[in-house]
């Protein structure tokens, strides 16, 4: 599955970022968010056909899985870091709870590294949140390890 942003050709207007197995897809869940059940029932009401639907967007395909990873990995950093000191994932191992993770904490995270707002609503809170937490025990296992080398 991956994100698709889609933008109106002619307005030039963003009309948002939709998961989709392909471009298809991604134009029904459009569709759908503005109260069609279909990119063939939005062309009906519009007195248009899907070609020409089609043919007006501009559809930029975004690797989920890569964005979802980076900014897992952006919010581990977050939480490791105040300021100049860093915080050892081993002083809190069980802290990979992501409550603390709100919607506006993730979009700060995200427009960081140049994610966008729409590329978060589409991945959703649920699935960042987990991604976090296997990111924050990645960090751990990985300090974990090396503790475990250094006294070998």
């Amino acid at each position: 599955m991956n994100l698709y942003s889609i933008t109106n050709r002619t307005s030039g207007l963003q009309l948002g970022t939709y998961l989709g197995m392909d471009v298809a897809d991604a134009i029904d869940a459009m569709a759908c968010d503005a109260g069609y059940d279909s990119q063939a029932h939005a062309a009906a009401a519009l007195g248009t056909t899907v070609e020409a639907l089609f043919a007006d967007l501009i559809i930029a395909e975004h690797d989920y899985a890569d964005d979802l990873a980076r900014l897992a990995d952006a919010m581990v950093d977050d939480d490791r870091s105040s300021g100049e000191c860093t915080v050892d994932v081993l002083d809190d191992p069980d802290a990979g709870g992501s409550d603390h993770w709100d919607r506006l904490g993730i979009i700060v995270a995200a427009e960081r590294i140049g994610i966008s707002r729409g590329t978060v609503a589409a991945i959703g809170i649920v699935a960042i949140r987990e991604a976090y937490a296997a990111a924050w025990r990645a960090a751990v296992e990985l300090e974990l390890s090396s503790c475990d080398e250094v006294a070998s």
